[in-house]
């Protein structure tokens, strides 16, 4: 982790002004590209951080932090608050669904959000199903995405949410699917059914033969050259 980023990231955390976030990350020349996969770096930087005197940021802070736009920033953010679960309630929830809300994210971040934090949430009973209708409905793909991966746990286990999951799904197949073409849609549907196919092999064997036509590959990426998941 270099001193650049440790200073970007201490001022993003006081006033995560998102006109202000370019020129901050042009200021201290932050060289590396971080999309969502936290770099060891990044983890040490981010394990001291917590640990400084005064203790880690605030709930407010990591919400300026996410709000900055800097994706570096929004991961830091989103590792730190993993790093305190214990402290989760009603007002950490309202944070994580806004942003799993967001439209200008990447997949990689989408997926943390919904499947590292919203889905053991949803797992617990902490997190009411019906919130992620909300992410269901949206016309833009990230925050659907957000919120399916949130499924992909509770899918693993069983089928208590397949209707969620059915529902998600009609926004890539069937009569005025939007996402039908869109990529990163299409492969969370894949990664969803590929969780599902574990927890829920015949719901999810008869939902790709049901709709082979509409997703293809889809099939031989979920079950494998067997159709067994090998």
């Amino acid at each position: 982790m270099t001193a650049g980023i440790e200073g970007l990231l201490r001022e993003l955390e006081e006033r995560g002004d998102p006109a202000q976030a370019r020129k901050l990350k042009v200021r201290y020349k932050t060289p590396e590209k971080v999309l969502g996969v936290p770099t060891p770096a990044l983890k040490r930087a981010l394990a001291a951080w917590a640990a400084r005197e005064g203790g880690p940021p605030s709930i407010e802070g990591l919400a300026r932090l996410f709000a900055s736009g800097v994706c570096e920033a929004r991961l830091a953010a989103v590792e730190l608050a993993l790093a305190r679960r214990s402290d989760w309630d009603e007002r950490w929830m309202e944070l994580f669904l806004c942003w799993a809300r967001t439209t200008d994210t990447s997949w990689h971040l989408a997926d943390k959000v919904g499947r590292g934090i919203l889905g053991p949430l949803l797992l617990s009973g902490a997190l009411a199903p019906a919130r992620l209708d909300e992410l269901a409905a949206s016309s833009e793909v990230w925050p659907w995405r957000a919120g399916l991966s949130a499924l992909g746990l509770s899918l693993a286990q069983g089928d208590r949410d397949w209707p969620r999951f059915e529902r998600f799904a009609r926004a890539c197949v069937g009569p005025g699917s939007r996402f039908a073409l869109k990529r990163p849609a299409l492969n969370g549907l894949r990664s969803a059914l590929r969780s599902a196919f574990h927890g829920c092999p015949s719901r999810a064997k008869d939902f790709l033969a049901r709709h082979e036509p509409e997703l293809p590959g889809a099939a031989a990426a979920v079950l494998g050259p067997d159709g067994e998941g090998g």
